[in-house]
């Protein structure tokens, strides 16, 4: 009886812990989709310009 006991709480723990190790690597692959970079490719041709901040700047506070 008492190894039933403990083959019961292990494998109980055991899917816990899979269930977590689950559920946390759903969480960091949804956090590692939202933090991807965004695709710079719009503003490579901004980007040589010395004189792009100030353009930036001047359309920003312009509306």
């Amino acid at each position: 009886m008492l190894l039933v006991t403990v083959a019961v709480i292990w494998g109980v723990s055991a899917v816990v812990v899979v269930a977590i190790f689950a559920v946390d690597e759903r969480a960091f692959r949804r956090l590692a989709t939202e933090q991807a970079p965004h695709d710079r490719s719009a503003d490579a041709d901004v980007r040589h310009a010395p004189h792009a901040p100030a353009r930036q700047l001047a359309a920003s506070t312009a509306g």
